[in-house]
């Protein structure tokens, strides 16, 4: 994790601990040599397997992922379902300022939608929702010595 690149997202604070604890076991000497081994393992317990993506990466575990249908035995629980992502809610997603500039776009878009006097009263509160929702992601993402 890049210092200048704080996590938000849902699995921001477990990243965050998680990290704090390694740095507090291998202090902040420059210099230090660490066995590779065991600098590969110390992260291991944040999730099997990073997948990386445009809105979020991914610290993925089947256990607790949101995009797998737990209801159903014959799918896949090895990966991430990507289409049924929702980086905003799920543990397992991470959300970092390299995501920030889609997530912007999206806001954009839901905003001209909006304009649409055509829409309905409930995709109108469909896409405030999403808005407010989008909205709630990008302050953390700011955070940080050169935001």
């Amino acid at each position: 994790m890049r210092h200048d690149l704080a996590p938000a997202g849902p699995a921001a604070a477990r990243l965050k601990t998680e990290f704090a604890r390694i740095r507090y076991e291998l202090g902040d000497l420059p210099g230090r040599i660490v066995d590779p081994q065991r600098l590969r393992a110390m992260p291991a317990r944040l999730g099997r397997t990073l997948h990386t993506g445009m809105l979020a990466d991914c610290f993925f575990d089947p256990e607790t992922a949101l995009c797998l249908d737990h209801g159903k035995d014959d799918l896949d629980h090895t990966a991430p379902a990507l289409s049924q992502c929702r980086p905003d809610r799920c543990p397992n997603a991470c959300i970092t300022r390299s995501h920030l500039p889609l997530w912007q776009a999206s806001i954009a878009d839901a905003e001209r939608l909006l304009a649409d006097r055509r829409l309905s009263r409930l995709q109108r509160i469909a896409l405030e929702r999403d808005i407010e929702r989008m909205r709630r992601l990008i302050p953390p993402l700011l955070e940080g010595p050169d935001a």
